[in-house]
C-alpha cells in the first residue's frame, strides 16, 4: 500500500478546487486567488469507496460528515469532488 499523501486542497475565488502535494506544510504557499486552503491526509480510493458502500455519508477535507457530492457548512468540499469522483 501506497504512503498516505498529504495535499493541500485550494478553493479558489472562481469555485474551482485543487490539490497539490505538500511536502512541508510549513512552506505551502497558496495561489494569489485562494480563498480557502485545508490541508490533510489524502484518503486511498478504497477508504473513499468504503464511505460510501457502508453508511453513504463520507468526509469532507475538514473531516465533517458530508454527502459524496457536498460540500460542509465550513465551505470544505468532499475528498470525492476534489477527487475527480463525482
Amino acid at each position: 500500500m501506497d504512503e498516505p499523501r498529504l495535499v493541500a486542497v485550494v478553493r479558489h475565488k472562481s469555485g474551482r478546487f485543487t490539490r497539490h502535494l505538500v511536502k512541508d506544510e510549513q512552506r505551502f504557499v497558496a495561489p494569489p486567488d485562494a480563498v480557502d486552503v485545508w490541508i490533510a491526509r489524502e484518503p486511498s480510493i478504497e477508504e473513499l469507496a468504503w464511505e460510501v458502500v457502508n453508511d453513504g455519508v463520507c468526509e469532507a477535507v475538514d473531516g465533517c460528515p458530508v454527502e459524496p457530492d457536498g460540500i460542509c457548512p465550513h465551505g470544505a468540499p468532499s475528498w470525492h469532488l476534489v477527487m475527480g469522483i463525482i
